[in-house]
């Protein structure tokens, strides 16, 4: 399952808006977060999706990833291929943290987050670039705000999906 621990990333748009919980309108909002990873992140989606995007060796006689040790620069095994790809995975509940100032007091998270529109770009040399949307709900006045000027730049983020335990 897809998860992040204080990565950086970069807050490429945040859209505010309003949902109802039960009869109460509370203000939310959908941040897009655009984070490169190398390769091995692929197995957070899927155990066999790096390999089907990329090879170590452009001969016809190319192996498997796992067979040809450990040479660098893996390059994409489908050339034409037109990113982004899309998944519907989606996490319902993970907890989201924006990691903000010196401090852990200044961070911003929101407990109850649903991540999804995944869009992964794979590149030559084994970096992926991955675009999501963090679904975010009960955004205080003053967290909007510091969202709104972190547009375009970098930010330092934490994803952790909720527990199976968190479920029953």
């Amino acid at each position: 399952m897809f998860e992040l621990s204080k990565q950086k990333s970069k807050l490429v748009d945040f859209n505010p808006r309003s949902e109802l919980n039960g009869a109460e309108l509370v203000p939310a909002g959908d941040l897009k977060i655009k984070v490169d990873l190398g390769n091995d992140c692929l197995a957070m989606f899927h155990p066999t999706l790096k390999n089907f995007l990329y090879h170590l060796d452009a001969s016809p006689d190319a192996q498997d990833l796992a067979q040809q040790g450990e040479r660098t620069e893996p390059n994409l095994r489908i050339g034409n291929l037109v990113p982004p790809l899309r998944l519907s995975d989606e996490i319902v509940g993970a907890e989201v943290t924006i990691h903000w100032g010196s401090s852990a007091k200044s961070d911003i998270i929101f407990p109850l987050a649903n991540i999804n529109n995944f869009k992964l770009e794979p590149k030559e040399g084994g970096t992926v670039e991955i675009t999501f949307r963090a679904q975010v709900s009960r955004i205080e006045e003053k967290h909007a705000g510091k969202l709104a000027t972190m547009i375009g730049g970098e930010v330092e983020i934490s994803i952790v999906p909720p527990s199976a335990d968190s479920s029953k």
